[in-house]
């Protein structure tokens, strides 16, 4: 068990004064208890809590809001008083795994309680069942009440039955007894009732309160030592809270949140939070003086570095820091001489010879130093592993405790660094009371420490070691950074992390190595250094405001929907960093409403599974010189961002998917994308199945702005689509895009409901397909070039217009195919075409322009088809206009320049070349019209002005 205040010291003096204090203290607790209020001085406030982002924000009673996170989506709210002090704090309960996580700080912090407590799908409830002052956790299950004393794993304390399933449960003092008891809420009929004792029965109290939708909660509004009802109403973010257990209009009523927020209630929230502490003195960076160094169970030794010498700790004389007494310790003598790399010259040999160890009877072995209130110091604890015995891993395994939670649990000397091999384990710690507590709780066999050195932290620079296994390491990292965020540095800190493999332990209930504000990690290097996340979900890595994680790898953990670097509401900056992920439904880097910046970042994700790579929600993350690499067997994402504005300088993204879709970068719900030098590319993870679909961007209302943009095909792929964007925009600069087509259709740009622009931008699908497909959107090009099949390909068409506008400029479009080619095909659409060539090409049927009800302009463009039957020209019920143009039909046994269907048709100052090889030759087919120049405009009519037609053997 860890030592309690009253078992540290074994002194007269120091008896006598804590016999004074708990005289002291009853004497508190009579009058203090007396009062239904638990001592409070103001009323109880509300909070809500985003269940989306892990978000909580407390409104406190001048009106102020107080936000941090803690939690993540999933998780259930509660807040409670965990430490008796009479102020409410945050505290999470997981459904999906009966655990609560609880803080005792209205802050972004790591848990400092966790336990298990009911099970999947439970409803968790928290009061203070017994009227000690505290406040702890129960839960509702469909009718039945459990509650627990004690905020710890077990069985149910008090069990009972009241309501039924489907009642919405909420705690309250109701009759100021001091005592919580249960309210519920029947959703469907509005009706609130309540017992004032813990036991089954009848309500005590019951009511209609609030409407469908309505969350209900309890509170102290008045201060009267009562608790009465209140609810939240999410449609319209507001709060009722009512003073009296009455139907009634509400007393109090005000607007608070948003729809979504989860509400909670609790009692001072604006308790003024522990004083900070004073800023750093300006010193160099680097470490600060020695404070304490003991030589654990052995005689003092000198020091040879000019800093303070190493106190004994002997039987006759034990140190005066630890409670060697009250924890029966002894100590041992043995020859160990030996060291590693992690202790330095400055560190004598001879500690490593004696060493305290802890019997299992007694007190847990503690060590407490005096250190001034607000100091961030460093923890150096010495090991060596003498007694042959137990000379083998896992023979001695204990666990090493701060002040707050645990260091690192089941530490192995032997297993960490040999037999007889003296080493060193350090971390950072917080001295928020004015004092450092280390003790070792007992595992397998007996705790046992071989010396310990406090160092004062004055400068900015911090080390973190990795000389042991994995998740040892892991450990002792994410405590030291725990120990950061609470010491709240004002400047920029720097860390450096050590060679070696840092890993979260697969039992952690919060997987996450959290980044510090304004706090820089600077590994060895991507491949020497590497964060690695457990096998729970969750991320490696969270980022913070200012933080900066550079020449590092970041593993993501094995279980479905872990993450590997998870910025939220965040400025985080990721240098040089490697990232390897991997599992279902996983992902690589998120990004949560965050302004993140991603450099020289690596991306491997092999295996993966049904997910998104890279996932960007709100925000506007930057990254520079990025590299993704996913392949999976179903639907995958190498980029997602929804809402989102992103921008991409220099990427480079390959993605694929054997049976399913892939996705290169997805744009949803109004994202604005935009980068320069980005390469989208497919590749087969097993050609055998060529079922999938590859799609180098897929666009929903959303924005997508990129100069120098390729996306390339396999043509392996069942499918393939460079740029497809649904309702949203689309601009390209000196991009490329190239699909290999294969035995599916390929489409380099499909826009629907929408509008493209492209400048300088070539498209090519070699084999079957589309190269810009639009369905009512609007295109504009210049200088592009758009080139669609082969000679071996079936079919393709250049550029497919149906219910749109089309503006090119001096754009080139060259379709090739077997069975046909169309260089132009506009359905019921308007065109401008000034300059260019388009030019279709088939062994069988060639068409240079078809336009089917449509109002299409030519000048100065050069519009050929080349086949068997070429028409350089179809218009169907659609008014065409030629200027300064070449239209040509060629290399067919039959050939038509222009084939004309009940349209008007104005060409002036233009050329029309038929070359049918010998066959039949038509310069202008009219079917349905008049050939007549006319100074009308009558249906169907054609007029040739300064035109010259060549070779036309055949008109009708």
């Amino acid at each position: 068990m860890r030592p309690t205040a009253a078992t540290r010291w074994n002194t007269t003096r120091q008896l006598f004064i804590a016999f004074i204090a708990v005289i002291v203290l009853s004497v508190f607790l009579v009058f203090s208890l007396s009062d239904p209020a638990r001592g409070s001085d103001a009323a109880d406030d509300v909070g809500l809590w985003d269940p989306t982002t892990g978000q909580w924000h407390l409104r406190e009673a001048n009106g102020e809001v107080r936000s941090f996170y803690f939690g993540r989506p999933g998780d259930v709210p509660i807040l409670g008083d965990w430490d008796c002090n009479g102020t409410d704090t945050a505290g999470m309960f997981r459904p999906s795994n009966g655990f609560a996580y609880l803080t005792n700080e209205n802050a972004t912090s790591v848990a400092e309680v966790s336990f298990f407590f009911g099970q999947v799908g439970d409803t968790p409830i928290v009061g203070d069942w017994n009227g000690n002052g505290c406040d702890t956790l129960g839960v509702y299950r469909d009718g039945e009440v459990l509650l627990r004393d004690t905020l710890s794993t077990g069985p149910a304390d008090t069990r009972f039955y009241f309501g039924k399933p489907g009642d919405r449960p909420f705690i309250g003092d109701f009759n100021g007894d001091g005592i919580s008891t249960v309210g519920l809420h029947r959703i469907a009929s509005g009706l609130v009732y309540f017992r004032n004792s813990l036991d089954t029965g009848p309500a005590h109290f019951q009511f209609f309160y609030g409407q469908t939708g309505d969350h209900i909660i309890a509170g102290d509004w008045n201060h009267d030592g009562t608790d009465t009802i209140g609810i939240f109403r999410p449609g319209q973010a507001r709060f009722y809270l009512s003073n009296s257990n009455l139907e009634q209009p509400a007393d109090l009523v005000f607007d608070f949140g948003k729809p979504p927020w989860l509400p909670v209630a609790g009692r001072l929230f604006q308790v003024v939070p522990p004083p900070s502490p004073p800023p750093p003195p300006p010193t160099p960076a680097g470490d600060g003086p020695v404070l304490y160094r003991v030589n654990a169970g052995g005689e003092a030794i000198a020091a040879t570095d000019g800093g303070p010498d190493w106190s004994g700790d002997t039987p006759a004389k034990p140190s005066v820091y630890t409670n060697a007494s009250a924890a029966l310790s002894s100590t041992a003598n043995w020859n160990v001489a030996t060291v590693d790399n992690s202790i330095e010259a400055s560190v004598p040999s001879d500690i490593f010879a004696s060493e305290r160890w802890d019997q299992p009877a007694g007190h847990e072995m503690l060590w407490r130093f005096p250190v001034e209130q607000g100091s961030l110091v460093q923890v150096n604890l010495y090991f060596s592993s003498g007694f042959d015995p137990v000379g083998n891993p896992g023979e001695r395994v204990f666990n090493i405790h701060g002040d707050r939670n645990p260091v690192t649990k089941a530490f192995d000397i032997v297993g960490s660094a040999g037999h007889r091999i003296g080493t060193r384990r350090s971390y950072y710690a917080y001295a928020e009371d004015g004092g450092v507590d280390i003790w070792f709780e007992h595992v397998i066999n007996n705790p046992q420490l071989n010396g310990i050195e406090i160092i004062q932290q004055s400068g900015t620079d911090v080390t973190f070691e990795g000389p042991g296994p994995a998740i040892e390491n892991g450990d002792f990292l994410r405590y030291g950074l725990g120990e950061l965020a609470r010491f709240r540095p004002p400047d920029s800190w720097i860390a450096e992390v050590g060679s070696g493999a840092f890993s979260i332990r697969p039992d952690a209930h919060d997987p996450v190595f959290r980044l510090v504000e304004n706090l820089t990690i600077r590994g060895a290097g991507p491949g020497l250094s590497t964060l690695i996340g457990g096998n729970v979900a969750g991320p490696a890595v969270a980022g913070a405001n200012g933080a900066r994680l550079e020449n590092l790898t970041v593993q993501v953990g094995k279980s479905p929907g872990a993450r590997g670097i998870l910025n939220r509401a965040t400025s985080a900056v990721f240098e040089n960093v490697t990232v390897n992920a991997g599992g279902a439904n996983a992902e690589a880097i998120t990004n949560i409403d965050s302004a993140g910046s991603f450099e020289n970042v690596i991306v491997h994700a092999p295996a993966f599974v049904g997910a998104a790579v890279i996932n960007n929600v709100g925000g506007a993350p930057h990254f520079r010189n990025l590299t993704v690499a996913a392949d999976g067997d179903r639907d995958i994402t190498a980029i997602r961002n929804e809402a989102s504005r992103p921008t991409f300088d220099s990427a480079s993204i390959s993605v694929s998917s054997s049976a399913r879709t892939a996705h290169g970068m997805v744009n949803l719900s109004g994202s604005v994308v935009s980068g320069s030098d980005v390469a989208i590319g497919a590749s087969m993870v097993d050609p055998a199945f060529p079922v999938s679909v590859f799609n180098g961007i897929f666009s929903l209302d959303s924005v997508n702005d990129f100069s120098r943009l390729t996306v390339n095909g396999t043509g392996q792929h069942l499918t393939e689509i460079g740029i497809w964007s649904v309702g949203g925009d689309v601009v390209l600069d000196s991009s490329d895009i190239g699909l290999v087509g294969g035995e599916g259709e390929g489409v380099g740009l499909q826009i629907e409901s929408g509008t493209a622009s492209m400048t300088a931008t070539n498209i090519a699908v070699a084999g079957d397909g589309v190269g810009v497909s639009a369905t009512g959107s609007d295109i504009v090009m210049e200088t592009t070039s758009i080139g669609t099949g082969t000679d071996s390909a079936s079919d393709s068409t250049g550029i497919r217009i149906t219910n749109g506008f089309l503006t090119a400029t001096d754009a080139s479009v060259d379709s090739r195919g077997t069975a046909s080619g169309v260089a132009v095909s506009l359905d019921s659409a308007q065109a401008n075409l000034v300059g260019g060539s388009y030019r279709a090409t088939s062994t069988s049927s060639a068409q240079g322009l078809f336009v089917t009800s449509g109002r299409v302009n030519l000048a100065s463009t050069d519009v050929s088809a080349s086949a068997i039957s070429p028409i350089a020209l179809v218009v169907v019920d659609s008014s065409l206009d030629v200027i300064e143009t070449v239209l040509t039909a060629r290399d067919g046994a039959e050939g038509t320049v222009l084939h004309n269907r009940a349209s008007d048709i104005r060409i002036e100052a233009s050329t029309l070349v038929v070359d049918a090889g010998g066959g039949r030759a038509t310069g202008i087919e009219n079917v349905g019209s008049n050939l007549r120049p006319a100074p009308a405009d009558p249906v169907g009519a054609i007029r040739v002005l300064t035109s010259t037609i060549t070779a036309a053997t055949h008109m009708v």
